[in-house]
């Protein structure tokens, strides 16, 4: 991954604040140089990543749930003998190794038993992981009859025309024209994956640059849905949502996103959550913004560190969030839970606790410890993103992550542990 002037600037002036703000670090390494300038496509509010997995939104239960037994944390176990699920060489195999130079975002489903055999990526398809590139012009899909592999790109390769490319393509033209005066273009990516059994339809959040009724173009979250979960382009919903990255919820009646740097948001109705009010002003998100939660347990300026982004699973009363945060050194894996105060306002425990760190080989454990920065990630470096949470039928519960930095998927195991008494 190629880094602009502008990139090498920004890397200097974080790194300048790093050593100014040795508080920074917390319990951090005291390394200061900058592994991760920011990515000019993503100036804004883009640090990829995204998603659920099978509809990990809604409540399950699953004995798992119950936290009445006092604090807990999670154990995460690398699964796969410690190699990733999914890595650049799938898209060199296809022919399209440029493809696989970043790999973000992922979010996993099983395919539900109402998808029959022949209306799947392949007969033999049991989960669908869908994932993005941080500047990407389209949103991949992998399948897989086993979650340990191997997993097969979908309609990825040498062979396959631009606009048909994965299961939604901005295509040769760069763009996607909506009804209500949006344009979107650009890039897309933190896909957002949600089995709706009632519909019997797959759901897909994600995010992309949307040029408003106004002439503005800011990267905004777009919905769609499939029959199948193959194509997304014809049910592309024209309105925005909110911000960038978000992670859907169902929690007691409401339809809740945590989306980037950790800002919550509702959506007007959980029973039609998509569908503006007559009169509506499409310069403006549908979804009622709410409070962050997570921003108020850092002590630094949000502009330094945050919350970048974050999956989601309902439990009894509370949500379980796990995230990575800007600007930790190095980034990692963190778990924590929040729970609304009232109507308006959620809190989220403090501190939220270690999960995973970045371990040698794969994840890049071995390099330099230095803090992270907002935008995509450079290649090689000490970092992991992007967690998303997957339970799967026998409630059996997993990560999927992006490690070093944003070069490949990997999938880790979670049990629930008491926490230590200290």
């Amino acid at each position: 991954m190629r880094r602009t002037p502008s990139s090498f600037l920004a890397a200097a002036l974080f790194a300048a604040l790093f050593v100014a703000l040795p508080s920074a670090c917390g319990d951090d390494d005291d390394d200061t140089d900058a592994d991760n300038a920011a990515d000019d496509d993503d100036t804004d509010d883009d640090d990829n990543g995204d998603d659920d997995g099978d509809d990990d939104s809604s409540d399950d239960d699953t004995g798992d749930d119950d936290d009445d037994d006092g604090p807990y944390m999670y154990v995460a176990t690398r699964l796969n003998d410690g190699l990733p699920i999914v890595d650049q060489s799938l898209f060199a195999e296809a022919g399209v190794e440029q493809d696989g130079e970043n790999i973000n975002g992922p979010s996993l489903i099983r395919v539900p038993d109402w998808i029959a055999p022949e209306d799947r990526a392949d007969p033999s398809a049991v989960y669908y992981l869908y994932f993005a590139h941080h500047g990407g012009k389209y949103i991949r899909m992998a399948w897989a009859a086993d979650l340990l592999g191997p997993w097969t790109l979908h309609d990825v390769g040498e062979g396959v025309a631009d606009g048909d490319r994965g299961v939604l393509d901005l295509g040769s033209d760069n763009k996607i024209e909506l009804a209500n005066g949006l344009l979107a273009d650009g890039h897309m990516a933190s896909p957002d994956v949600i089995v709706d059994d009632e519909a019997r339809r797959i759901v897909m959040y994600f995010h992309i640059q949307v040029t408003d009724p106004d002439d503005v173009r800011e990267q905004r979250t777009l919905v769609s849905y499939s029959p199948d979960g193959l194509e997304f382009e014809e049910n592309i919903q024209p309105v925005i949502l909110g911000v960038s990255y978000f992670r859907v919820f169902e929690f007691e009646g409401e339809l809740y996103a945590i989306a980037n740097h950790g800002q919550l948001y509702r959506a007007p109705d959980a029973s039609d959550p998509w569908t503006p009010p007559p009169g509506f002003d499409f310069t403006q998100e549908l979804w009622t913004k709410l409070n962050n939660p997570f921003q108020e347990h850092i002590e630094l300026p949000e502009f330094i560190r945050r919350s970048r982004h974050s999956a989601v699973h309902v439990v009894d009363g509370a949500v379980e969030v796990f995230l990575t945060r800007v600007f930790d050194a190095p980034e990692r894996i963190r778990f924590a839970t929040m729970r609304p105060v009232d109507s308006e306002l959620w809190a989220a425990s403090d501190p939220p606790t270690e999960l995973m760190e970045p371990e040698p080989g794969w994840e890049c454990g071995e390099l330099p410890t230095r803090p992270s920065f907002s935008g995509s990630a450079p290649e090689d470096v000490k970092q992991l993103r992007d967690p998303a949470y997957f339970q799967d039928a026998d409630g059996s519960a997993y990560l999927v992550y992006s490690g070093c930095g944003e070069n490949a998927l990997g999938l880790a195991a979670l049990t629930k542990a008491p926490v230590p008494s200290e």
